[in-house]
């Protein structure tokens, strides 16, 4: 299994077995169709675009290459694709905040939207990550969250998840996901921010949906344990050479939206092929 958590180049696709159209700002069409976002984690009549731009970048010259970044974009490649993605009609990006295109990105959408002025904030879905090669936890996440609207302008995400289930790193300040502190605990740094998206999402307002990515079954479950707000999306590597078909029918019990992203495979990290 391929442990690397980037969406790649090609489009994100979702796993739906029935499109709804509801009233909202995004252009929900033929042309951008769209599946809605059920669970308690979205808000009422939050609907998201199947077809997205995932930005982050990764391919088998960087695992040959233990020294060269597995990310393959930089800010030129994520500013001109995101440019060229707009012309083409896409209306949904898909980012994360470690992701080495990030910067490039927002500016190109951004650019493309004039400030959001002449195509409104709402006509597009954007899809943001926190952690894991940033902090985890409560107010490490908080304070990803603002430098996130600051770096696109913006006061709400569309949809933001909890990029990866566990962190083990010493530059998180909340002691469960500090790897160096003895009080290191990966469910309870799950559980700690996922509570900080639940504090973004009812109180902040800045969030249309929540949600996780690569989260296994048993992750999934220490969010449900909290009582709260259940995950409205989990996006995971899903295709023709790694499918959990477990892990989807769970999640669809939950009423939890399956995205897949790298839809065409993904680099065999460890051995630097696919």
């Amino acid at each position: 299994k391929n442990t690397t958590c980037s969406p790649t180049m090609s489009t994100l696709l979702l796993i739906a077995s029935s499109l709804i159209t509801i009233s909202q700002s995004v252009d929900c069409s033929d042309k951008n169709p769209c599946i809605p976002l059920l669970s308690s984690g979205a808000v009422e009549g939050t609907m998201m675009p199947l077809i997205g731009i995932g930005t982050g970048s990764y391919g088998a010259n960087s695992a040959l290459n233990k020294s060269y970044t597995p990310e393959i974009w930089n800010y030129t490649t994520a500013f001109d694709v995101t440019v060229m993605a707009f012309k083409a009609g896409y209306i949904r990006w898909d980012t994360a905040i470690d992701y080495v295109a990030v910067n490039g990105t927002a500016d190109g959408v951004r650019n493309v939207t004039n400030e959001w002025t002449t195509t409104k904030r709402e006509e597009l879905f954007i899809t943001t990550k926190t952690g894991p090669g940033t902090p985890m936890g409560y107010n490490d996440t908080l304070n990803e969250f603002k430098y996130l609207t600051e770096l696109w302008n913006t006061s709400y995400f569309d949809l933001i998840l909890i990029h990866w289930p566990y962190q083990n790193s010493s530059a998180s300040s909340d002691p469960v996901c500090n790897g160096t502190n003895s009080q290191y605990n990966a469910k309870l740094c799950r559980q700690e921010t996922w509570k900080a998206y639940e504090y973004i999402f009812t109180t902040l307002k800045g969030a249309k949906a929540i949600g996780v990515s690569n989260f296994e079954k048993s992750d999934l479950e220490d969010i449900i344990e909290l009582g709260g707000l259940i995950p409205a999306v989990n996006q995971l590597e899903f295709h023709g050479y790694w499918h959990e078909y477990d892990l989807i029918e769970f999640c669809q019990s939950m009423n939890i939206t399956v995205n897949s992203y790298a839809p065409l495979g993904t680099p065999d990290v460890s051995q630097g092929a696919w």
